[in-house]
């Protein structure tokens, strides 16, 4: 499985790597994880890219944790001193939410499976946010009249007729009665998650198409110049030589990018080089 990603690493025609969670179990997904070469990381998982929100660098952020305060934003809400609420410490999810939401000023309550009456601290917050997988955990009775809810569960539950439905960590009905503001699943937070993952792909493919011009010439400036590159040992490969089609035309092309050619300028990209060492 390691030497599958180190090669979508090393090809210049993917543009991003997704890990599919659960794994087996006698896969770890953290070393997984940390395979993916961080400019291929879409998802935002990479070690690199998780630590990297803790600095406010959101250029290859987690695209669920992002996906749930890009809502919180929409409201249109003043997040500064914003009193919220984040159930759930995962990872992946609760932990990368409230340094986002510190961020922004927020003031923020992780809470967890440990924590002590949950409703004390869920019903004193301007906003919910709740990941934990468990089916209608959060009623209408512990949130606060016009509170915002971000339910970000996703559960697959059997009703009365025998048939199967999904469902969010949060009652619904109980809570669209209470609160002033909830998304509900299906169809809340995940098409905004699905949105971040696009906009990490764009992203990730603008980095790699200016790291490749940087080493084989015709650097062009991007919006993404200054922003800090996540290191890693991880090495990518340079894009795969070409035949020489007869006539003598040698001109190369790096493949999964456009070319000068394609753009309509003159000029060609330099041949290619063997593997080289992404570490930025």
């Amino acid at each position: 499985m390691l030497a599958a990603v180190q090669s979508l690493n090393a090809d210049p025609r993917v543009t991003g790597v997704i890990i599919q969670r659960p794994v087996p179990a006698q896969l770890s997904i953290k070393e997984l994880q940390s395979a993916v070469h961080p400019l291929k990381d879409v998802e935002g998982m990479h070690p690199a890219s998780i630590g990297n929100i803790v600095y406010n660098d959101l250029v290859l952020g987690p695209c669920t944790s992002l996906a749930s305060v890009e809502l919180l934003k929409w409201t249109g809400l003043e997040l500064k001193g914003f009193e919220v609420v984040v159930i759930g410490h995962s990872e992946i999810v609760g932990k990368p939410i409230a340094f986002l939401l510190m961020s922004e000023g927020a003031t923020v309550t992780v809470c967890h499976h440990m924590t002590r009456n949950l409703a004390v601290h869920s019903r004193q917050a301007d906003a919910v946010f709740v990941a934990v997988g468990k089916p209608q955990l959060i009623t209408g009775t512990m949130i606060k009249p016009g509170a915002v809810l971000i339910d970000i569960g996703i559960n697959q539950v059997e009703g009365a007729d025998g048939d199967s439905y999904v469902v969010g960590d949060a009652d619904f009905d109980s809570c669209h009665e209470v609160a002033g503001w909830i998304t509900p699943v299906p169809g809340g937070v995940e098409p905004m998650t699905v949105t971040m993952l696009m906009r990490n792909t764009v992203t990730a493919a603008e980095l790699q198409k200016e790291h490749y011009e940087a080493q084989f010439g015709q650097q062009a400036p991007s919006r993404h110049s200054a922003c800090r590159r996540p290191t890693s040992d991880v090495t990518m490969a340079a894009p795969p030589k070409q035949p020489t089609p007869r006539g003598g035309n040698s001109r190369q092309e790096c493949r999964g990018f456009p070319s000068r050619r394609s753009r309509g300028e003159a000029g060609h990209r330099p041949g290619p080089a063997t593997a080289m060492d992404l570490r930025v």
